[in-house]
C-alpha cells in the first residue's frame, strides 16, 4: 500500500511538472489522428494483452486531466511519426504512465530508496518518447525513398490524361502497401469528405512534416491554383526528389569512413597487432 501510495504521489507531481494551460477545443481536436495500420510489422506490448486494457483506462482517465499544450505538441509528433505509433495523444500518455509505475515498483521491491526509485521512474515516464523518434527516423526513411518513384508514376498518370486525384487513386490502388500510399489514401479520404484540394494537400504535409513533400504540395497547389501545366510541375519535382535522393546516399557514403574509425580503434587494430606483435613478443620473453 505505500509503495502504491507513493507511486500516485509521483505520478501526480509529473501531472503537475507537465500541466500547461491551453485551449481545450484545439488540444482535443489535434489529439483526433487520422486512422492508419500499422506498416511498421512490429509487435508492441500495447497492442494486445492485459496492458492494451489498462493503457485503454488510463487514457480515459487522462481526456479529463488539463495537460494543455503537452497534449497538443505530443498529438503532433505522433501525427508525424508514422504507422509505427497508431494511438492518441492520452494513450500514449498511458504508456508513459505504466512505464513509470511499473520502473517504481520493481525498484521499490529490490529494496531501492524510494526517493531514488521515485527519481528514476520519474525518467522512465520520458522513455517512450524514444519510441516516438525511432519511428519518425523510419517513416522519414521509407518516405524519402519511396517519394522519386512515386511522383515519377504521378506524372506518367498525369500525362496520359487523368486528374490529380484519379492518379493519386490509381497510385495508392496499384502500389504496395508502403508509408506513401497511406498518406495518399488519407488525402483521397479529405477530398470525399469534402475539403478543397488545397487543404487536403496542406494537410498532408503538416502529417508528413517532411520538406520535401511540403514542396511537392506547395509546387502542386500553385499549379493548380494558377492552371499551370501540372504534369511539367510533377516532373520537376520528380528530377528535385531524385537528386536529393542522391544527394543523400552520398552523404551517407562520405559518413562511413568517420563510422568506421571507432570500431578500427578499438576492435580491429588491436586483434590484428596481436596477431602480428604477439609471436615475436613469445619469442623475445622465451629468449630471456
Amino acid at each position: 500500500m505505500a509503495a502504491a501510495a507513493c507511486a500516485l504521489m509521483v505520478g501526480l507531481a509529473v501531472y503537475i511538472a507537465v500541466q500547461i494551460a491551453a485551449d481545450k477545443e484545439a488540444s482535443l481536436a489535434l489529439g483526433r489522428m487520422l486512422g492508419r495500420k500499422n506498416l511498421s510489422g512490429e509487435k508492441n506490448l500495447f497492442l494486445s494483452g492485459p496492458l492494451k486494457t489498462v493503457s485503454k483506462t488510463l487514457s480515459r482517465f487522462n481526456r479529463k486531466v488539463p495537460f494543455g499544450k503537452y497534449r497538443v505538441r505530443l498529438a503532433i509528433k505522433l501525427s508525424q511519426a508514422g504507422s509505427g505509433i497508431t494511438c492518441g495523444a492520452d494513450e500514449f500518455i498511458a504508456r508513459k504512465e505504466i512505464y513509470m509505475l511499473l520502473s517504481f515498483v520493481c525498484l521499490v521491491s529490490l529494496r531501492v530508496p524510494w526517493s531514488y526509485a521515485g527519481l528514476v521512474s520519474g525518467l522512465f515516464f520520458f522513455l517512450p518518447d524514444f519510441e516516438i523518434k525511432r519511428s519518425r527516423n523510419k517513416y522519414e526513411k521509407k518516405m524519402l525513398s519511396e517519394l522519386p518513384s512515386a511522383l515519377d508514376i504521378l506524372a506518367s498518370c498525369v500525362e496520359a490524361g487523368l486528374t490529380l486525384d484519379a492518379s493519386v487513386s490509381k497510385y495508392a490502388e496499384k502500389s504496395h502497401e508502403n508509408c506513401l500510399s497511406a498518406e495518399f489514401r488519407c488525402y483521397l479520404q479529405e477530398i470525399r469528405l469534402g475539403k478543397s484540394r488545397q487543404l487536403a494537400l496542406s494537410g498532408l504535409a503538416e502529417r508528413s512534416g517532411l520538406p520535401e513533400l511540403e514542396t511537392f504540395t506547395g509546387a502542386v497547389s500553385r499549379s493548380l491554383e494558377f492552371g499551370t501545366g501540372l504534369a511539367g510541375a510533377l516532373r520537376s519535382q520528380c528530377a528535385s526528389a531524385r537528386a536529393e535522393k542522391v544527394r543523400r546516399i552520398e552523404k551517407l557514403a562520405a559518413e562511413a569512413p568517420v563510422k568506421l574509425l571507432f570500431p578500427l580503434i578499438f576492435f580491429i587494430f588491436p586483434v590484428v597487432f596481436i596477431v602480428i606483435f604477439g609471436p615475436l613478443l613469445l619469442k623475445f620473453l622465451a629468449m630471456k
